[in-house]
């Protein structure tokens, strides 16, 4: 009975290996590549589906990123505290219109870019600032 139960235990290993092998290997691929931008702060290009922002310590990473029409882009908020999304720059009349996102502690907030453009985006929160180019 003892050795049923290791060759069970074995199997099952196996099994949910495996599963989460084919599920990581269908999900939307995407290729990042990292330049420079003029002012010498850090670009992240990102070719492909979606693009990941963590917001921590009061920053956006990366801050700037360029994608292709149609990627998603998740905010994700690693920070103790709660922060926000919201397009546009400070104070201007378009501030959230685009979108505007509320996200809690170890929460996201999405958004999918369907036209060619730069979109600068900040936390209403806090001062963090950053820019999505879609290409």
């Amino acid at each position: 009975m003892k050795k049923w139960k290791v060759i069970l235990l074995i199997l099952l290993s196996l099994a949910i290996f495996l599963g989460l092998f084919v599920l990581t290997s269908c999900q939307s691929s995407s290729e990042q590549t990292t330049a420079a931008n003029a002012n010498g702060t850090t670009q992240v290009i990102i070719q492909g589906g979606e693009a990941a922002i963590k917001v921590e310590n009061s920053t956006f990473t990366p801050s700037d990123i360029v994608v292709s029409v149609g990627t998603k882009v998740t905010w994700t908020n690693t920070d103790r505290m709660a922060h926000t999304v919201y397009s546009g720059i400070v104070g201007s009349a378009d501030a959230g219109k685009l979108f505007k996102g509320f996200i809690d502690t170890d929460k996201t907030f999405s958004y999918t870019f369907t036209k060619a453009g730069t979109y600068p985006y900040y936390c209403s929160i806090h001062s963090e600032t950053g820019t999505v180019t879609v290409k």
